[in-house]
C-alpha cells in the first residue's frame, strides 16, 4: 500500500509539472507498470495486493509514456538543430510520431519544414 501511495504521489507531482519532468517520469513508469502487473496478478509479486489502478488513481500510463517519448524526440531534434547539420536535422525530424515539431519555436519549425517539406 505504501508503495502505491508513494508512486501515485510521485507520478502526480511529475506529471502535473509544467513542463513535466520527462526524465523522472521515464524512471517512474517502469515502477508503475510493475505495480500494475502485481495488482493484476500477471507479474513479479503478483497477488501482493498492491491495489495500483492507474484509472482510479487518475493516470493514463500510455499517455504518460507518449509524453516521455515526445520529450525524447524533441531533445534529439533540438540537438540536431544545434549541430546545424541538415541531414541530421532531417533524420531527427522525420517521422514526427509524437508531435515534437509543434513544440519547436517558429524559427526552429521553419528550418525543419524547409528540410522535410
Amino acid at each position: 500500500m505504501a508503495d502505491r501511495v508513494a508512486l501515485v504521489r510521485a507520478l502526480r507531482e511529475v506529471a502535473d509539472g509544467d513542463p513535466a519532468d520527462a526524465l523522472r517520469l521515464a524512471r517512474l513508469l517502469p515502477a508503475a507498470r510493475a505495480l500494475l502487473a502485481a495488482a493484476s496478478g500477471s507479474g513479479p509479486g503478483s497477488g501482493s495486493g498492491s491495489g495500483f489502478d492507474p484509472a482510479r488513481d487518475g493516470f493514463d500510463l500510455e499517455a504518460l509514456e507518449r509524453r516521455v517519448l515526445r520529450a525524447a524526440h524533441l531533445a534529439r531534434l533540438r540537438e540536431a538543430l544545434a549541430a546545424g547539420d541538415d541531414e541530421e536535422i532531417a533524420a531527427a525530424a522525420w517521422p514526427d510520431l509524437y508531435g515534437a515539431i509543434e513544440l519547436l519555436s517558429a524559427g526552429e519549425r521553419e528550418r525543419v519544414e524547409a528540410l522535410t517539406g
